[in-house]
Protein backbone atom coordinates (compact mmCIF):
# COMPACT_ATOMS: atom_id res chain seq x y z
CA UNK A 1 0.00 0.00 0.00
CA UNK A 2 0.88 3.16 -1.23
CA UNK A 3 1.82 6.54 1.12
CA UNK A 4 -1.38 8.11 -0.33
CA UNK A 5 -3.25 5.02 0.55
CA UNK A 6 -2.52 4.96 3.67
CA UNK A 7 -3.18 8.59 3.94
CA UNK A 8 -6.20 8.19 2.68
CA UNK A 9 -7.40 5.53 4.90
CA UNK A 10 -6.09 7.39 8.10
CA UNK A 11 -8.24 10.01 7.28
CA UNK A 12 -11.60 8.01 6.73
CA UNK A 13 -10.66 6.32 9.89
CA UNK A 14 -10.70 9.59 11.54
CA UNK A 15 -13.95 10.66 10.16
CA UNK A 16 -15.10 7.52 11.31
CA UNK A 17 -14.13 7.30 15.35
CA UNK A 18 -13.76 11.21 15.13
CA UNK A 19 -16.49 12.93 13.06
CA UNK A 20 -16.56 16.36 12.11
CA UNK A 21 -18.93 19.22 14.12
CA UNK A 22 -19.63 23.10 13.50
CA UNK A 23 -17.04 25.05 15.24
CA UNK A 24 -20.36 27.33 15.59
CA UNK A 25 -23.00 25.35 16.78
CA UNK A 26 -21.54 22.09 17.33
CA UNK A 27 -24.25 20.22 14.72
CA UNK A 28 -22.81 16.98 12.48
CA UNK A 29 -21.52 17.90 9.33
CA UNK A 30 -21.99 15.31 7.18
CA UNK A 31 -19.18 13.80 4.89
CA UNK A 32 -19.08 15.39 1.30
CA UNK A 33 -18.20 12.49 -1.46
CA UNK A 34 -15.14 14.40 -3.12
CA UNK A 35 -15.19 17.28 -0.91
CA UNK A 36 -12.79 18.71 1.77
CA UNK A 37 -13.44 18.76 4.93
CA UNK A 38 -15.79 21.31 6.45
CA UNK A 39 -15.08 23.38 9.89
CA UNK A 40 -18.98 24.81 9.60
CA UNK A 41 -22.15 23.97 8.63
CA UNK A 42 -24.02 25.42 5.50
CA UNK A 43 -26.92 26.85 8.00
CA UNK A 44 -24.36 28.46 10.11
CA UNK A 45 -22.20 29.92 6.79
CA UNK A 46 -25.34 31.49 5.58
CA UNK A 47 -25.23 33.88 8.47
CA UNK A 48 -21.21 35.37 8.62
CA UNK A 49 -20.74 38.92 7.17
CA UNK A 50 -18.56 37.75 4.31
CA UNK A 51 -16.93 41.11 2.44
CA UNK A 52 -17.70 39.68 -0.68
CA UNK A 53 -16.78 42.13 -3.27
CA UNK A 54 -15.61 44.43 -0.64
CA UNK A 55 -12.35 42.08 0.29
CA UNK A 56 -9.46 45.10 -0.68
CA UNK A 57 -9.31 47.09 2.66
CA UNK A 58 -10.15 50.58 1.70
CA UNK A 59 -7.89 53.50 1.98
CA UNK A 60 -5.04 51.23 3.80
CA UNK A 61 -1.15 51.95 3.22
CA UNK A 62 1.92 51.50 2.23
CA UNK A 63 0.28 47.92 1.26
CA UNK A 64 -2.46 46.36 0.15
CA UNK A 65 -4.80 44.70 2.70
CA UNK A 66 -7.19 41.84 2.17
CA UNK A 67 -10.35 40.91 4.73
CA UNK A 68 -12.48 38.17 4.80
CA UNK A 69 -15.24 39.45 6.99
CA UNK A 70 -16.84 43.03 8.11
CA UNK A 71 -16.76 43.10 11.89
CA UNK A 72 -19.81 42.54 12.72
CA UNK A 73 -21.40 38.95 14.62
CA UNK A 74 -21.19 35.44 14.73
CA UNK A 75 -17.85 36.07 12.96
CA UNK A 76 -16.69 38.13 16.15
CA UNK A 77 -18.33 35.42 18.24
CA UNK A 78 -15.89 33.48 16.91
CA UNK A 79 -12.49 34.92 16.83
CA UNK A 80 -13.72 35.75 20.90
CA UNK A 81 -13.66 32.13 21.36
CA UNK A 82 -10.18 31.85 19.37
CA UNK A 83 -8.83 34.10 21.10
CA UNK A 84 -9.99 34.39 24.71
CA UNK A 85 -11.29 30.94 25.48
CA UNK A 86 -9.12 28.57 24.11
CA UNK A 87 -11.41 27.38 21.15
CA UNK A 88 -8.40 26.73 19.17
CA UNK A 89 -10.90 25.22 16.37
CA UNK A 90 -11.44 27.83 15.22
CA UNK A 91 -8.49 28.47 13.45
CA UNK A 92 -8.62 25.61 10.87
CA UNK A 93 -12.22 26.66 10.14
CA UNK A 94 -11.28 30.72 9.17
CA UNK A 95 -8.48 29.88 7.94
CA UNK A 96 -10.66 27.69 4.95
CA UNK A 97 -12.11 31.35 4.22
CA UNK A 98 -9.08 33.28 4.25
CA UNK A 99 -7.84 30.96 1.60
CA UNK A 100 -10.86 30.94 -0.39
CA UNK A 101 -10.05 35.14 0.08
CA UNK A 102 -6.70 34.72 -1.37
CA UNK A 103 -7.48 32.70 -4.24
CA UNK A 104 -10.29 35.18 -5.48
CA UNK A 105 -8.09 38.11 -5.07
CA UNK A 106 -5.38 35.92 -7.44
CA UNK A 107 -2.78 37.12 -4.39
CA UNK A 108 0.76 35.46 -4.38
CA UNK A 109 3.02 34.98 -1.59
CA UNK A 110 5.74 32.95 -0.66
CA UNK A 111 5.49 32.59 3.28
CA UNK A 112 3.43 34.08 5.96
CA UNK A 113 4.32 36.28 9.11
CA UNK A 114 1.53 35.91 11.37
CA UNK A 115 1.17 39.39 13.84
CA UNK A 116 3.86 38.69 17.31
CA UNK A 117 2.05 38.95 20.54
CA UNK A 118 3.72 40.40 23.35
CA UNK A 119 5.30 37.65 25.17
CA UNK A 120 3.05 38.22 28.35
CA UNK A 121 0.22 38.28 26.71
CA UNK A 122 0.97 35.03 24.60
CA UNK A 123 2.29 33.47 27.93
CA UNK A 124 -0.40 34.35 29.92
CA UNK A 125 -2.97 32.88 26.49
CA UNK A 126 -0.65 30.28 26.15
CA UNK A 127 -0.60 30.87 22.25
CA UNK A 128 -1.38 33.39 19.24
CA UNK A 129 -4.35 33.14 17.83
CA UNK A 130 -2.78 34.40 14.62
CA UNK A 131 0.24 31.99 14.63
CA UNK A 132 -2.70 29.30 14.58
CA UNK A 133 -4.56 30.72 11.93
CA UNK A 134 -0.98 31.22 9.98
CA UNK A 135 -0.43 27.43 10.45
CA UNK A 136 -3.98 26.25 9.11
CA UNK A 137 -3.43 28.96 6.22
CA UNK A 138 0.25 27.98 5.49
CA UNK A 139 -0.74 24.46 5.15
CA UNK A 140 -3.80 25.19 2.35
CA UNK A 141 -1.13 27.50 0.75
CA UNK A 142 1.41 24.76 0.74
CA UNK A 143 4.25 27.68 1.94
CA UNK A 144 5.81 28.22 5.04
CA UNK A 145 4.60 29.76 8.06
CA UNK A 146 7.77 31.75 10.36
CA UNK A 147 6.64 32.66 13.93
CA UNK A 148 9.08 34.41 15.28
CA UNK A 149 9.88 36.48 12.18
CA UNK A 150 8.49 39.80 14.16
CA UNK A 151 8.90 40.82 17.82
CA UNK A 152 7.07 42.60 19.86
CA UNK A 153 9.23 44.00 21.98
CA UNK A 154 7.21 46.42 24.33
CA UNK A 155 2.98 45.82 24.97
CA UNK A 156 1.49 49.13 23.53
CA UNK A 157 -1.85 50.58 24.98
CA UNK A 158 -5.58 49.96 24.08
CA UNK A 159 -6.24 51.09 20.25
CA UNK A 160 -9.46 51.10 21.45
CA UNK A 161 -8.72 54.30 24.03
CA UNK A 162 -6.79 55.97 21.25
CA UNK A 163 -8.80 58.41 19.57
CA UNK A 164 -7.79 59.13 15.75
CA UNK A 165 -5.99 56.94 13.34
CA UNK A 166 -2.96 59.34 13.92
CA UNK A 167 -2.96 58.65 17.40
CA UNK A 168 -3.41 54.81 17.01
CA UNK A 169 -0.58 55.69 14.77
CA UNK A 170 1.80 57.06 17.46
CA UNK A 171 0.54 54.51 20.45
CA UNK A 172 2.09 51.76 18.50
CA UNK A 173 5.19 53.18 16.98
CA UNK A 174 8.26 51.28 17.25
CA UNK A 175 6.54 47.76 19.17
CA UNK A 176 8.19 45.25 16.65
CA UNK A 177 11.63 44.56 15.60
CA UNK A 178 12.65 42.52 12.55
CA UNK A 179 14.38 39.29 13.92
CA UNK A 180 17.50 39.61 11.83
CA UNK A 181 18.05 35.69 11.98
CA UNK A 182 15.51 36.03 9.60
CA UNK A 183 16.33 38.43 7.03
CA UNK A 184 18.35 36.27 4.74
CA UNK A 185 15.15 33.90 4.50
CA UNK A 186 12.85 36.46 3.86
CA UNK A 187 14.56 38.51 1.11
CA UNK A 188 13.39 38.60 -1.87
CA UNK A 189 10.03 36.98 -1.01
CA UNK A 190 6.93 38.51 -0.74
CA UNK A 191 5.31 38.26 3.22
CA UNK A 192 2.11 37.32 3.87
CA UNK A 193 1.08 39.27 7.17
CA UNK A 194 -1.69 38.14 9.34
CA UNK A 195 -4.03 38.55 11.75
CA UNK A 196 -7.62 38.15 13.24
CA UNK A 197 -8.79 41.53 13.62
CA UNK A 198 -8.39 44.85 11.92
CA UNK A 199 -9.95 47.55 13.67
CA UNK A 200 -7.91 50.96 12.30
CA UNK A 201 -5.40 49.17 10.78
CA UNK A 202 -2.58 51.23 12.83
CA UNK A 203 -0.94 47.94 14.24
CA UNK A 204 -0.82 45.90 10.84
CA UNK A 205 0.68 49.07 9.44
CA UNK A 206 3.73 49.70 12.14
CA UNK A 207 4.40 45.54 11.81
CA UNK A 208 4.14 45.60 8.11
CA UNK A 209 6.50 48.88 7.63
CA UNK A 210 9.31 46.96 10.23
CA UNK A 211 9.52 44.42 7.36
CA UNK A 212 9.52 46.90 4.42
CA UNK A 213 12.34 49.09 6.32
CA UNK A 214 14.31 45.88 5.63
CA UNK A 215 13.60 45.81 2.01
CA UNK A 216 10.99 43.01 2.40
CA UNK A 217 8.06 42.70 0.20
CA UNK A 218 4.43 42.89 2.49
CA UNK A 219 1.03 42.03 1.60
CA UNK A 220 -1.59 42.15 4.40
CA UNK A 221 -4.43 39.74 5.09
CA UNK A 222 -6.90 39.48 8.17
CA UNK A 223 -10.24 38.06 9.09
CA UNK A 224 -12.50 40.48 10.06
CA UNK A 225 -12.15 44.41 9.81
CA UNK A 226 -14.34 46.93 10.72
CA UNK A 227 -16.64 49.01 8.10
CA UNK A 228 -20.48 48.56 6.81
CA UNK A 229 -21.63 45.53 5.33
CA UNK A 230 -22.40 46.49 1.72
CA UNK A 231 -26.13 45.99 0.90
Amino acid sequence: MGRGDWSFLTEKLERLFYPQVCSFCDSLIPEEAGGSRRYVCRACESDLPFRLNDEIYPDHAPFLLAVSFYYEEPLLLALRQLKFHGRTDFAPALATYLYATYRRLNLSCDVIVPMPLHYKRERQRGYNQAGLLGQALAELLRIPMLEDSLLRVRASGRQSEQRGREEKLANVQGIFRLNEDHIPVLSGRRVLLLDDIVTSGATMTEAGRCLQDAGIDVLGMACAAGGLRQD
